[in-house]
């Protein structure tokens, strides 16, 4: 069974099929090629043999002529059939008479005169010649029969000969053939063996197979070529595996990697080490706002940046969307502060998109090797949890502590909470009233959004504000406060009371390019007018997209809303700005107010404020006036507006409406 398996292998190998190949071409044209060559032989033979006759015939025909009368014939043809080669011989008259005759065998006295070789199938020639003498009178005639069997010896020597030449033909090209093969085979076998190499993933090593065969020669030249470009399309995949396409940075997977290098290796050592996540500001508004294009470019750039601020032993990933992470091996607490300044004036620099200016900047949160996890699982989540604490206080980097993991929990539920209290109704307004410091008549008031919550109390918007940017669901609790102010602005213009009401707005809100229609239809549907809306924005909003928030003021303005610049003189903005947008009010930041009367510098800067504001023809209000010495300085600096408790709390609509039946700010602003 074993021999037949072999047998059947070596047919179907290589040298096996080519040796096939030959041995069927062999039987299919030596048989042609042998049996055209015999015949030629043959037909050579047999025709030197009838010219020998021929001539050997008309010699003795000629000595038999000359020797007729001296009756030496019979003797003359006695002596040619004793020779061996004539077996028969017969001399005649004219008259057919025979004169003379001489025979081997008595059968063969039959003459059958011969043409061609071999006429008769008896092995003699049969010839016949006149007997002409000098005189040219015919005497008679001479019949000749020569003997064949010499020449078909001969002939079939010739055939022997050839059968063997043909047979030593054949197997010495089976030879040749079988060792070619076999030769040729072992190339083969190497490049077989070779390839599965380079299917198994073992690149590395050069395709050496030496061969004369051109084609050959040429297989392994194309082998070692895919070979080399399968190397290069491996290490392409495995970098594209391992990297973020659009910055180059390691991605998730390859940090994950590394952090469990860097974990092990500490633990080695005994050494810690920082595990930063940073998350960008306001990067959904430049997707929103320039297109995805201008994301890339950002996320490009943030990318470059961080290279160049991180030493090389450091790890600058890209987790996906806007969200970066970096290893810091051996860091200490100290370090960590040190890279996070540096980190925070790289983010802070101006990004230059599209001949946009933008200002982004970024929140980091840290986790520490071991303190804050032993394991890639805790450090990341730790440090996710410590970077949107550092987002919810508008801090550039917070340090995980035990206790984020509470507040974390909190903002989660808080969140979801939200949802379900702005569906269910559960959001109040409250209002602050703003008092002209010229007359002491109140001009208007501001939207200030609360919570009911129906288990907690009350909750300030600066619990749940923040929530609300990250989730999403400042679009819908703003639109829901417009809706509100407008109802109850509308209800106050019909008691007689003459009021406009402001509104925040959020950076989210304001790249919607449909906002300016949206808003205008919650005006139309409470049937007020456009005019009593004022909206607020802060300076940092208007910077961070000046283009933008230009068009979108400008159709404000077209509708008739007044716009007013939240929290002035802390967003850097510039007079370029202010000229450039339809901008009606500035207020003057809190911050600002608070001291005003003990310190010199917020003096100045409010008093600046106001007489920029009032030389661009702008109303000046200002926030946070706690008590009497801050309001006679503002007066005295020409200030038009003031808002704070000094005057009223925020408070419901019912509550401020009794504030403003029993006011007396008029008489007590005069008497001042």
């Amino acid at each position: 069974m074993a021999r037949i398996d072999t047998l059947r292998r070596f047919r179907r190998s290589f040298t096996g099929r080519l040796m096939l190949g030959i041995l069927v071409i062999h039987f299919v044209m030596l048989p042609l090629l042998f049996g055209g060559v015999l015949y030629i032989v043959q037909q050579g033979y047999q025709n030197q043999f009838v010219l020998h006759v021929r001539l050997n015939a008309s010699r003795f025909a000629s000595l038999i002529i000359e020797e007729w009368e001296t009756k030496r014939v019979q003797e003359l043809l006695d002596d040619a059939v004793f020779s061996g080669h004539v077996v028969f011989a017969e001399a005649t008259d004219q008259n057919g008479r025979v004169v003379a005759d001489a025979v081997d065998q008595p059968e063969r006295r039959d003459f059958k005169e011969d043409f061609f070789y071999d006429r008769h199938g008896d092995d003699v020639y049969y010839a016949g010649l006149p007997l002409v003498d000098r005189n040219g009178i015919r005497r008679g005639e001479l019949r000749l029969g020569y003997d064949e069997t010499s020449t078909e010896a001969q002939i079939a020597l010739a055939n022997n000969r050839g059968l063997y030449l043909a047979a030593a033909y054949v197997l010495l090209s089976f030879l040749l053939v079988f060792f070619w093969g076999k030769r040729m085979t072992r190339s083969l076998e190497h490049l077989r063996r070779a390839s599965r190499k380079i299917a198994s993933g073992q690149l590395e090593e050069q395709l050496e197979v030496k061969s004369d065969i051109t084609e050959l020669q040429d297989l392994v030249e194309d082998l070692n070529f895919m070979r080399s470009e399968l190397m290069r399309q491996t290490a392409s995949m495995e970098h594209l595996a391992s990297h973020d396409s659009l910055t180059g940075l390691p991605n998730r997977m390859l940090l994950s990697d590394r952090l469990q290098q860097t974990i092990a290796s500490s633990q080695r050592n005994q050494s810690s080490f920082a595990f930063l996540l940073m998350d960008l500001n306001d990067f959904k508004e430049i997707n929103d706002t320039l297109g995805h294009l201008a994301g890339d470019l950002v996320l490009q750039e943030i990318a470059v940046r961080l290279r160049a601020t991180m030493r090389r032993s450091d790890t600058v990933a890209r987790l996906g969307g806007d969200e970066f992470a970096i290893i810091l091996p051996a860091a200490q607490k100290k370090v960590i502060e040190i890279v996070a300044q540096k980190l925070h004036d790289v983010m802070e620099q101006t990004f230059v998109i599209e001949n946009q200016q933008l200002q982004l900047g970024g929140s980091f949160g840290v986790a520490l090797f071991p303190d804050h996890g032993d394991n890639s699982t805790d450090l990341m989540r730790h440090a996710d949890v410590a970077m949107y604490e550092a987002k919810r206080i508008g801090s550039s980097c917070v340090i995980f502590r035990d206790d984020l993991v509470h507040d974390t929990l909190n903002q989660l539920t808080l969140a979801g909470e939200l949802r379900k209290g702005i569906a269910r109704g559960d959001m109040v307004v409250y209002y602050q009233p703003k008092i002209d410091l010229r007359t002491g008549t109140v001009r208007g008031a501001e939207a200030l959004v609360r919570w009911q919550h129906p288990k907690r109390g009350l909750i300030s918007p600066n619990e749940f504000i923040a929530v609300a940017e990250r989730t999403g669901l400042i679009e819908p609790l703003t639109f829901w406060v417009i809706d509100e102010a407008m109802r109850q602005v509308k209800a106050w213009r019909q008691m007689g009371l003459q009021l406009d009401v402001a509104v925040n707005l959020s950076a989210r809100s304001l790249h919607d390019r449909q906002l300016p229609d949206k808003i205008e239809d919650i005006v139309r549907k409470q049937g007020a007018d456009m005019r009593w809306l004022e909206l607020e924005l802060t300076e940092s909003m208007i910077v961070a997209d000046s283009l933008r928030a230009e068009e979108i003021l400008s159709r404000f303005h077209e509708q008739g809303i007044k716009i007013s610049i939240d929290d002035f003189g802390t967003g850097y903005s510039s007079l370029a700005h202010l000229q450039k947008l339809p901008v009606s009010v500035i207020k003057i930041d809190r911050s600002f107010v608070m001291n005003l009367s003990d310190n010199e510098n917020d003096a100045a800067i409010v008093r600046a404020t106001i007489e920029l504001g009032h030389a661009l023809g702008l109303t000046v209000v200002a926030e946070g006036v706690e008590h009497q010495a801050a309001l006679l300085l503002l007066q005295e600096l020409g200030c038009d507006l003031a808002q704070g408790y000094y005057f009223a709390p925020p408070c419901p609509a019912a509550e401020f409406e009794q504030w403003y039946g029993q006011s007396s700010w008029f008489n007590r602003l005069a008497a001042n």
